[in-house]
């Protein structure tokens, strides 16, 4: 998501994504990306809420630079029905069906369904296989029920399953080239069986990269992702499946409304495919190719509450606290190979078999759990009835711990030497120590000996010769405030003035290739 030209890299989003007000946004945790927590397909909607520029203050630990909230709809007093069928082109077809209403004076009940398939834009120059498709199926039901006049539960629960096919990507022929970093510069890796895994070779001394602009799409190549050499058949592509459960209480004491929100999330999702679509890893014209094969399961709870006025009174406040934990576990068997002639088929298959059937010997278990606490206010004064001002703010304290295997310790990037800034030193211990790298970093990373039952799960990163396991713990406490002026100039045309600071808490960058502690970065509008 860009709003107002902030666009998200490789790290955290930058804006919030919210589903009935509960924050669900995600990381990916070995490749760029953000939340594949939610699934649009399957939400009946009642309407989508979009807040431009940094919102922390009221929407929490994502909103950096705006948030967008689905609201979807509940079932309520009257019979409400709604069908939809949409048909195109390119094997497009969905269907969705959604019914509610009352089924006595204190409870009312809602469902949805939904059925979807595509069969993409584009087919594969290797095998002819549809590139971009996906297909899925999804059904969900809600409740309202008012036990007391004062009192008002609803609860959504929802399940989803859905396939995408192997992405349509191809890459530009480079137009020219740049020289390669000496710190890129070392001997080739080579597994036992041959296959080549880092192709950093001493005679790589550039490389390609495209200058100026990239036209339209016709003039990129056709895409041409690689069959899995070890089965000579399409990738399989990604699979998915949704849980997601939220029950909302609301009490009502005539001056201020309690509310309750209470969230547990399940997403699984499995990735498997080629990342270059540049050939057949079977042709030996094929240099090389890289896979994307991750298996990742996200498990998110949430609880807020809140407090908030009610009634006609110039002065309304608003007060709450957030309890957010997410725990991500990655089991990542991504392949990367560059032969140096022949074709990656064959070595694949050598080292496959070399590792009992394993899709790679490098098999990595990374495992991150974010706890997040943070308490928030909002003032509001009516002036006249047409000035406003509002003030409002948030207090975070969040904290990241990230495990993983890694090959050795020298490699670290960042970890390189003895000394700080970012130098290695071992503490009373007997560990390894990195950092610190800034002013602003609260943890170290540590590499801490592996267990037995590590060494296990990761026999292609880690033995008895090479213990190290990384662990990395990241300490964010921050303020987030926000000031607004509304001035209501005619009954159709409104003026304000904002200033706010967002914030986003620091982390543990699991992709590139080596460890680096992320500061807190800000924004001020």
């Amino acid at each position: 998501m860009t709003i107002r030209g902030l666009s998200p890299t490789r790290g955290r989003q930058n804006v919030a994504i919210l589903q009935d007000d509960v924050d669900i946004s995600s990381l990916a945790i070995s490749t760029a990306g953000g939340s594949f927590t939610i699934n649009p397909r399957l939400l009946d909607i009642e309407r989508i809420e979009v807040v431009k520029g940094p919102h922390s203050a009221l929407y929490g630990r994502s909103a950096f630079n705006g948030a967008i909230n689905y609201i979807t709809r509940k079932p309520g007093d009257e019979v409400y029905a709604n069908a939809q069928l949409d048909l195109g082109t390119y094997k497009k077809a969905e269907g969705r069906a959604s019914v509610s209403g009352p089924v006595s004076d204190k409870l009312s009940l809602g469902a949805n369904v939904g059925i979807w398939t595509f069969g993409g834009f584009y087919d594969s120059a290797v095998t002819g296989g549809s590139l971009g498709g996906t297909n899925g199926t999804g059904v969900a039901g809600a409740f309202v029920l008012k036990p007391a006049d004062m009192l008002k539960v609803a609860g959504r629960v929802e399940w989803s399953d859905d396939h995408f096919d192997p992405e349509a990507r191809s890459i530009l022929n480079p137009s020219g080239t740049l020289p390669t970093p000496a710190s890129a510069l070392g001997a080739s890796t080579v597994a036992p069986t041959g296959a080549v895994f880092l192709n950093t070779n001493v005679n790589n001394l550039s490389f390609p990269q495209v200058f100026g602009t990239l036209g339209t799409a016709k003039s990129f190549p056709k895409p041409a992702p690689s069959r899995d050499p070890r089965t000579g058949q399409d990738y399989p592509g990604s699979d998915r499946t949704i849980f997601r459960t939220t029950l909302r209480m609301e009490a009502d004491f005539e001056q201020a409304l309690l509310t309750s929100i209470t969230h547990y999330g399940n997403t699984q999702a499995a990735q498997f495919g080629d990342q270059f679509g540049v050939g057949d890893a079977a042709d030996p014209a094929v240099n090389g190719f890289q896979e994307t094969n991750f298996n990742t399961d996200t498990k998110l709870f949430t609880e807020e509450l809140r407090l908030q006025s009610q009634g006609d009174g110039s002065l309304k406040w608003l007060v709450g606290g957030l309890f957010w934990n997410e725990v991500a576990e990655q089991d990542g068997r991504s392949l990367v190979c560059a032969s140096s002639g022949g074709g990656c088929a064959a070595d694949v298959r050598a080292t496959t078999a070399f590792n009992g059937g394993n899709f790679s010997p490098q098999r990595n278990i990374t495992k991150r759990d974010t706890h997040h606490w943070s308490g928030y206010l909002n003032l509001e004064y009516a002036v006249t009835d047409r000035l406003t001002v509002s003030a409002e703010a948030r207090y975070t304290k969040e904290k990241e711990d990230t495990t993983s295997p890694f090959s050795s310790a020298p490699s670290i990037i960042g970890c390189a030497g003895t000394g700080a800034p970012g130098g290695r030193t071992i503490n009373a211990a007997g560990l390894v120590v990195c950092g610190p790298f800034g002013p602003n970093s609260v943890g170290p990373l540590v590499l801490v000996p592996a267990t037995a039952a590590q060494i296990a799960l990761n026999p292609g990163l880690l033995s008895a010769g090479n213990p190290f396991y990384l662990a990395a713990q990241v300490e964010s406490n921050f303020w987030t405030p926000r000031a607004t002026i509304d001035f209501k100039a005619t009954d159709d045309a409104l003026l304000y003035a904002t200033v706010a600071e967002a914030k986003k808490p620091g982390g543990y960058a699991s992709i590139g290739g080596g460890a680096t502690l992320a500061d807190n970065v800000f924004d001020e509008e």
